[in-house]
């Protein structure tokens, strides 16, 4: 997934919309790039979109300083290249 912060994209945002689309009747996702998906792949972005956006509004809320953010979010099962929509 890539979020376009140039044109207004909110990671935060981004579970919400999600969750919307789900709402939808579908089975196959077409993404912007990447391979057409599963409404259980999309299910599964959401997932890893939600933990990545609740891990990272905890840890600024701790006060976590904004250098180390990146490395105390990433997990290794959140980057998996063959996973689509991340």
């Amino acid at each position: 997934m890539n979020c376009d912060y140039p044109q207004g994209g909110s990671m935060i945002e981004w579970p919400k919309t999600l969750e919307a689309v789900l709402k939808l009747d579908f089975d196959t996702v077409i993404p912007n790039r990447g391979n057409p998906a599963t409404r259980a792949d999309l299910e599964a972005a959401l997932k890893r979109v939600s933990t990545i956006v609740s891990t990272a509004t905890r840890l600024v809320k701790k006060g976590t300083p904004k250098e180390q953010l990146i490395d105390q979010i990433q997990c290794r099962r959140c980057r998996r290249v063959s996973e689509p929509f991340l």
